[in-house]
């Protein structure tokens, strides 16, 4: 919790004028996690997390011109959260001459809510789910090999995002590993 207060003057107001604001802002993060061995080398990591944000700005101001006074106040919450849970099953696949190949699979539930109210009155509440899938290949040309050679990798990977609110995505990735 963290509350962070300013108090300015208004040019060519008495010196009773101010602008007070207040930003209290609460966050927390929960996470867990379970990983399994499965044979084989293959390992399976379960894991998921909330993390709401919660965020309340305050603004008081009071203008005294002398002739004339005013006072104005101003108030904004903001809430937002995160909610995750995540399956990933990764390992090597096969060897030959040397070259064992790694697999990692995937999927995700992804829910992200944002809600906002000003002086009481709601202005935002939205959220949405996304619901991912990716794979990833990596396979090893060298490693620790001759004439400084330390490392060849080859990795390919991709991504399916499908968002509730918005069409899905797909993003592929190929990269070559120098080392």
């Amino acid at each position: 919790f963290e509350d962070f207060s300013l108090r300015r003057f208004t040019t060519g107001a008495t010196q009773d004028s101010f602008t007070d604001t207040r930003n209290p802002s609460e966050h927390l993060g929960l996470s867990a996690g379970l990983r399994a061995d499965l044979g084989g080398e293959w390992k399976l990591n379960f894991g998921g997390g909330w993390s709401p944000v919660e965020n309340l700005l305050r603004q008081t101001t009071f203008i005294d011109l002398g002739f004339f006074s005013q006072t104005s106040e101003f108030e904004e919450e903001t809430i937002s959260a995160i909610s995750t849970v995540q399956a990933i099953f990764d390992g090597p696949l096969f060897t030959i001459a040397g070259i064992t190949p790694r697999a990692a699979i995937g999927v995700e539930w992804r829910r992200e809510g944002y809600e906002s109210s000003v002086d009481g009155a709601l202005e935002n509440d939205l959220d949405r789910d996304v619901w991912s899938a990716f794979a990833e290949l990596n396979i090893p040309l060298i490693e620790n090999g001759p004439n400084g050679a330390r490392r060849l990798e080859i990795s390919l990977a991709g991504r399916y995002d499908d968002y509730s609110d918005v069409r899905g995505t797909f993003n592929p990735q190929a990269r070559l590993v120098c080392g």
